[in-house]
């Protein structure tokens, strides 16, 4: 046993492990795949010191392994879809060495095993906290759009913003508003999370909140995260049945925030699958969060902080970046449809989604200050 050569690898494991721990997460399309452990892609979002739309070579950094690792991702696997050329994959953490970025594990990406248009954006979002009960594991993100801010006068225009939300086709979820007043204190609501837009009006006359000037109203959605999203996060057979701060949870914490969740600049990933219950399916589809990767290093910021058309806060007021047209999105659903293998009668999942009785997250306090981000093209 030559133990210099064992003492040169483990400095050499620890030595990635630090520049991971130190490095950025990484957005890029791919481009080829030269082999099992190298990709040639292009960045979609500046990065290391590399602005978007340079083809890069991408390597797994050393003693990266596991189902979200680079060669797992490009081979696929019994439980893990691959990703194919054209592809957007987002990885957690990467850092530079002789030109070359060597990467962590995958965190959001699209892949085979994706059913139906599945979109890709960047938008301010939150997750919150996650919970695996009886019924199974949860956790949602809340998704806005501080550029389609605006000032409402009076109780008609709030419904009538809260329309036009739930009519948008993307992100899907429960259509909301995130609501401030003159004083900036927000509070947030959700179409079938809270109640119905009829009781938003009656609250808002009850209370007579915009006798005292004009309420600020950012465009939101809350989504559930998809099964292979809550297994960044949460290991149901652990029985988190307390609000939980996983590893995903607390990529949007910061101790300005006490303990609660901001909204950071994100890469997500969104489309349909099947929803499950008592871990069995309930024979309806529904939009879940397929992948999530927060994007350029950003302290997370509370909601009566997040910049938008109407108060900008010393940010840039974010729009959803959609990356995909319709007909792109049904072209690369097809193309995935007919390379997936047909489903076993009998498959097992991790369930999700409990009910409005078995709510996991509480309502934010707001602090922190954003910065704008964009989508390289």
């Amino acid at each position: 046993m030559d133990l210099g050569k064992l003492a040169n690898k483990e400095l050499s494991l620890n030595v990635a492990r630090d520049l991971l721990g130190r490095g950025e997460p990484l957005v890029v399309r791919v481009e080829r795949i030269l082999s099992v452990e190298e990709i040639e892609a292009s960045l979609l979002v500046d990065a290391l010191r590399t602005p978007a739309g340079t083809k890069v070579a991408i390597r797994q950094a050393p003693g990266v392994t596991g189902r979200n690792s680079l060669a797992t991702v490009v081979t696929g696997s019994d439980k893990v879809s691959p990703s194919r050329v054209g592809d957007v994959v987002a990885f957690s953490a990467a850092y530079e060495e002789n030109g070359i970025a060597l990467v962590g594990h995958a965190s959001a990406r699209e892949h085979d095993g994706l059913e139906g248009p599945t979109q890709v954006m960047t938008a301010m979002a939150r997750a919150s906290q996650s919970r695996s009960t009886k019924k199974g594991a949860s956790q949602y993100l809340t998704i806005t759009d501080g550029s389609a801010a605006l000032l409402a006068a009076t109780v008609d225009q709030v419904v009538a913003t809260l329309r036009e939300a739930a009519t948008r086709k993307w992100p899907g979820g429960n259509a909301g508003l995130i609501m401030r007043d003159v004083q900036g204190n927000a509070f947030e609501f959700f179409l079938g999370y809270d109640s119905d837009e009829n009781y938003l009006a009656d609250e808002l006359r009850h209370h007579g909140t915009l006798e005292n000037g004009k309420l600020e109203l950012i465009p939101a959605w809350r989504v559930p995260m998809g099964r292979d999203q809550l297994m960044r996060e949460i290991d149901p057979r652990k029985g988190e049945t307390k609000a939980h701060s996983g590893s995903v949870t607390r990529m949007f914490e910061h101790e300005t925030l006490r303990g609660k969740q901001g909204f950071v600049p994100c890469l997500i990933v969104t489309g349909d699958e099947d929803e499950w219950s008592f871990g069995a399916r309930t024979g309806k589809r529904h939009r879940v969060i397929a992948g999530v990767q927060p994007i350029m290093g950003r302290v997370p910021v509370a909601a009566d902080r997040l910049p938008s058309a109407v108060r900008k806060y010393g940010g840039h007021p974010n729009s959803i970046l959609s990356l995909h047209d319709d007909a792109t999105m049904e072209r690369l659903a097809s193309a995935r449809a007919a390379r997936r293998p047909e489903k076993p009668r009998e498959e097992r999942a991790a369930p999700q989604a409990p009910g409005r009785e078995e709510r996991e997250e509480e309502r934010p306090r707001n602090r922190g200050i954003p910065q704008g981000f964009r989508l390289g093209r």
